[in-house]
């Protein structure tokens, strides 16, 4: 295949888009969340261990997001891929030949690495819990499609990308400031570990026959579009739900301020019924990443307001 010539400023662009780091802040929103709750509860907070956390988060999605493109062209799911949208499908940089897919695979394995070295100094200057945690995240990002283990490739992917950068994001971002670990920012999580568990699950299904074709048996693959519709209704009811719940545990009313994002979910909900109409999916993609980035935000901003002691 024959790489367009391209000047410094197109390169730079390129690897943006490939990368995808429009998507990143879905990662480094949660983490900021676990460091804002670690400041309000526990009156800790350093400004150097969330410049190095949130480099970590950032290298870990980046590294996420380069291996997807390399193992899913190299599959042909994104070279099958005609339905695609501006929120799935890959950024088409490898399948339009516009950049070599070594170079891709060779820059993901250099962010993983360089997370690596930070999660080792992050363990050693903070607490060894960290250090299981950062390859957990690792592995969980890597091998979403990375070969042989490849879990969005089987129908469990899903979860795991629920788990990092839901759950092991707000779980690390207080960890990180505390140097301890409890239960409190692993329950507050879990909203947004739901959240980003239906921002892939939506994505899958504008790729839903490409995939198939490809035989990337992703969530929605395996159980259909319809059941996977069902899913997304059930669980996005729930992520109020669960905001009510961490509101009780936590003692923090000012949590019901994510409350706020109900009537997008709302519909989105009406939305996702027709699945088929792809202009009607493509919005309802980007509604799912507004719930999950407006969800995280207002969580955030309920916490520094709580540590100011404005609202009780």
């Amino acid at each position: 295949m024959q790489i367009p010539f391209l000047t410094l400023r197109s390169r730079f662009i390129i690897w943006l888009k490939v990368g995808r780091v429009n998507f990143i802040p879905v990662a480094l929103l949660p983490f900021l969340l676990g460091s804002m709750f670690a400041w309000s509860f526990e009156g800790v907070f350093s400004w150097k261990l969330l410049t190095l956390g949130l480099l970590g988060v950032f290298l870990t999605i980046l590294g996420t997001n380069l291996t997807n493109e390399y193992y899913d062209y190299k599959s042909g799911a994104d070279g099958l891929n005609k339905s695609f949208n501006k929120f799935s499908g890959g950024s088409r940089v490898l399948p339009e030949g516009i950049l070599a897919p070594k170079k891709v695979q060779t820059a993901a394995i250099i962010s993983f690495s360089l997370v690596l070295l930070i999660a080792i100094y992050l363990s050693y200057i903070t607490t060894w819990i960290l250090f299981p945690l950062a390859i957990f995240g690792i592995l969980s990002g890597a091998f979403y499609t990375a070969t042989p283990i490849q879990t969005g490739y089987k129908g469990v992917g899903e979860i795991f990308i629920a788990l990092t950068f839901g759950w092991l994001c707000v779980t690390c971002g207080y960890i990180i400031q505390t140097s301890s670990i409890a239960a409190e920012p692993q329950i507050l999580s879990l909203p947004l570990s739901i959240t980003i568990f239906l921002v892939i699950l939506i994505n899958e299904l504008p790729d839903y026959q490409s995939d198939k074709t490809a035989g990337k048996n992703t969530m929605v693959v395996k159980i259909g579009p319809e059941k996977s519709v069902k899913i997304y209704t059930i669980l996005l009811i729930t992520t109020y739900t669960s905001i009510i719940f961490i509101t009780v545990i936590l003692s923090v009313l000012l949590i019901l301020i994510a409350l706020l994002t109900l009537p997008i979910a709302i519909k989105a909900i009406q939305n996702i019924r027709l699945y088929k109409n792809q202009e009607i999916l493509e919005k309802t993609c980007g509604m799912t990443i507004g719930i999950h980035l407006l969800t995280s935000l207002l969580l955030i901003i309920a916490f520094i307001i709580h540590e100011y002691q404005l609202i009780p």
